[in-house]
């Protein structure tokens, strides 16, 4: 009865973290750290592709963060291309 009370107050727990913070909250409140880094990288590219690389930039530096501490070789190099091309493009359009 224990163990059922337990799972139940953690599936209502998981319930409220995903209605009130979205799946991302809830991906955080787990623990699950490359999912989370993978939406972030996801949410940021989809962002850059849109033309919008100054709301991409807080997704794309938190997801290099989880990533660097995964030490997730690909996906961060993705990211640290994607943060460097951000930063070549004012300089770019400045020179033109």
């Amino acid at each position: 009865m224990v163990l059922i009370n337990s799972m139940l107050g953690g599936v209502l727990a998981l319930v409220v973290v995903l209605v009130v913070g979205g799946p991302l909250a809830a991906a955080c409140a787990l623990g699950m750290l490359p999912e989370l880094a993978f939406a972030l990288l996801g949410h940021g590219r989809t962002l850059v592709a849109l033309g919008r690389p100054g709301e991409a930039r807080p997704a794309l530096a938190r997801a290099r963060a989880i990533l660097g501490d995964l030490q997730a070789g690909l996906a961060l190099r993705e990211v640290d291309t994607m943060l460097e091309t951000m930063d070549a493009r004012p300089a770019e359009a400045a020179g033109t």
